[in-house]
């Protein structure tokens, strides 16, 4: 075909965007691993971290903006570690009054058992040679919070 495109291995890596994808799915398998024998999920302990990092309560609409996923997603995530006494809703649900999320005992028990495990999967991240992860968390993060881009 003609007017096929001619793309280079190195034409495909030099998007950042692309390249962000790969290594996110990459990223999520890791902790996916390692976070199994706590019998948590990524997204599970981006919730427990998240609240604990509140260091009060949020909403359910909070907690999916700071895991970045979709409110109706975290629902059944939220369902879940409620179920399993890691979380709990606190105040009155309903039309135009959003109940709080507190994180339980058990909860925080949990997330301090798991955070050394995740934070010792930094080094999978750092430059070859090195143990220092930090300039890519450094970018990753100054994207997440002073990209003009909105989700949907």
């Amino acid at each position: 075909m003609p007017n096929r495109p001619v793309l280079t291995a190195a034409d495909i890596d030099a998007v950042v965007g692309w390249t962000v994808i790969r290594a996110a799915r990459r990223a999520a398998r890791l902790l996916a691993l390692t976070l199994k024998d706590h019998e948590l999920t990524p997204v599970e302990f981006g919730v427990l971290a998240q609240l604990a990092a509140a260091r009060g309560e949020l909403t359910q609409a909070e907690v999916a903006r700071a895991v970045e996923v979709r409110p109706q997603s975290v629902a059944p995530v939220i369902d879940g570690l409620s179920s399993r006494g890691l979380l709990r809703r606190e105040g009155a649900r309903g039309r135009g009054r959003s109940g709080r999320l507190v994180l339980s005992d058990a909860g925080a028990a949990l997330l301090r058992a798991a955070f050394p495990d995740v934070l010792a999967t930094n080094p999978a991240f750092a430059r070859p040679g090195t143990e220092q992860a930090g300039p890519v968390n450094e970018a990753l993060l100054h994207f997440l919070t002073e990209s003009p881009f909105e989700p949907v």
